[in-house]
């Protein structure tokens, strides 16, 4: 079996690899193939898709996202060929840094790659927060897209502006005077905030958590933010492994009070 550059026109082949528990891939999949910074991949097996996977590259990192094979095609190595593949595409850009978020039967498997275990990110299921809030936010303005984009690469380590810059004028900010203390992207995949104090990370989870949003992600590290949604009635139920392949990059997860995705951290 090969590897062939997945299109468009595979969208409508790929609703059968859908993994029980995860969010639907097709709309994701439509990133992939809309976008010149990704590279999705398939592979075919007597002209079905078995396998799929993409990469995304940022400025000076890169991240393996939604590596999956058919559960008719389990423990064939499509999912190392799909992998070794996209790092192999991302290397001769001369990329350093490799990134993916595994599971813990996938973790063996790319520790035998060569990538190594970072820390955890914490799911979170079925809370509600209960605590009332004063919306100190304000929309965003052009004057702060610069602040936003610099605090979001001290916080992730990369340098991730085509991936934020068609997201910004739906954000929200807390400022305080003309300083910039966090910021809240709904639309970006699950919801991204960062925050320099832990106010501004709380009450702008408060805020995302009035849409009745019931589901949250937390690097292990933002014990303030894991805290705040046990309190709410949150319940630990899962664990994802951050890897990285290559150099380490510098990153203050305790910055992040909700992550973007499974592919993009």
């Amino acid at each position: 079996m090969n590897v062939y550059v997945m299109t468009r026109e595979d969208l409508a082949s790929i609703n059968h690899l859908q993994p029980e528990g995860w969010m639907p891939i097709t709309p994701y999949y439509d990133f992939y193939t809309s976008n010149h910074y990704c590279f999705p991949v398939k592979v075919e097996d007597d002209n079905r898709i078995v396998g799929i996977g993409a990469a995304i590259v940022h400025h000076n990192t890169a991240w393996l996202g939604h590596i999956i094979a058919a559960q008719t095609h389990r423990n064939r190595g499509i999912g190392t060929l799909i992998t070794r593949h996209l790092m192999e595409v991302v290397l001769a850009k001369g990329y350093k840094t490799i990134m993916l978020i595994a599971t813990t039967m996938g973790e063996p498997i790319y520790q035998k790659l060569g990538f190594k275990k970072e820390g955890e990110y914490v799911f979170l299921k079925d809370g509600q927060s209960k605590a009332h809030y004063t919306d100190h936010s304000i929309p965003f303005h052009e004057k702060y897209k610069h602040a936003i984009l610099d605090m979001d690469y001290m916080v992730s380590g990369e340098r991730r502006t085509e991936l934020l810059e068609p997201h910004l004028k739906n954000s929200r900010l807390i400022v305080d005077g003309n300083q910039l203390l966090g910021f809240y992207t709904p639309t970006l995949g699950e919801g991204l905030i960062e925050a320099f104090s832990e106010q501004a990370g709380i009450e702008l989870m408060q805020m995302k958590l009035s849409k009745n949003i019931l589901y949250a992600v937390i690097p292990e590290q933002n014990t303030v933010a894991i805290k705040f949604l046990l309190e709410n009635g949150f319940i630990d139920f899962r664990r994802g492994i951050r890897m990285y392949y290559g150099d380490k990059i510098n990153w203050h997860p305790d910055k992040i009070f909700g992550r973007i995705g499974g592919n993009l951290g």
